[in-house]
């Protein structure tokens, strides 16, 4: 799923920032720099399916990303 991980017409305005806020605090937590490395890739999708599935607050997208990656 590298590319596009998400579209304007999929998730509103909000649910965008969350998805960048989750994303953000969880590759800071797990010391990822790089925008692009494969891992920071894999938490993205990660938040995104979550998203996708209903959940939207950020701090709760952030920690199951984290838990599944830690898994």
């Amino acid at each position: 799923m590298q590319g596009r991980l998400y579209c304007s017409e999929e998730f509103d305005v909000d649910e965008i920032i969350a998805i960048a806020t989750a994303l953000e605090e969880a590759s800071n937590v797990l010391a990822f720099g790089a925008r692009r490395c494969p891992m920071t890739i894999r938490l993205a999708e990660k938040i995104v399916e979550l998203a996708r599935s209903g959940e939207r607050d950020p701090l709760r997208l952030r920690e199951l990303a984290l838990r599944s990656m830690l898994q």
